[in-house]
């Protein structure tokens, strides 16, 4: 595995460079990474509150669930977004930056792109027994 090297700290007046050290420390974080979970989690939660009380064959109770599903991909993009500025080219290499944006994708592709387009499709949504 490759091991992250820290770049040389950026010219003065270089903003990109500054904008990039900043954000390298941020996501370095534990905290970053607990917000991250605590967003995942969230999401997670959210799935399994509305298969177990049966919404995915109502529409009256899915739309709060939809809008939290969409507040948690736009957390997902911004979390990409922000790793992916910090970590420059390195992300090429890193597997996990990879499999994240394969799911950030595959939830925009479902939930703002499938799910308006085709009426009554529930991305995500098994059929509860």
């Amino acid at each position: 595995p490759r091991s992250p090297r820290a770049p040389p700290f950026p010219k003065e007046g270089d903003w990109w460079g500054m904008l990039r050290h900043h954000l390298r420390k941020v996501v370095g974080t534990v905290w970053f990474d607990v917000a991250v979970g605590a967003v995942v989690l969230t999401s997670v939660v959210s799935m399994i509150a509305e298969q177990s009380l049966g919404l995915g064959r109502q529409s009256r109770g899915l739309e709060a669930f939809r809008v939290l599903d969409s507040i948690c991909l736009c957390c997902y993009i911004a979390e990409l977004l922000l790793r992916g500025i910090a970590l420059g080219s390195e992300c090429r290499w890193d597997a996990w930056f990879w499999f994240d944006s394969l799911l950030v994708c595959a939830g925009v592709i479902c939930h703002w792109l499938v799910e308006p387009i085709l009426p009554g499709s529930q991305s995500f949504s098994w059929p509860v027994t």
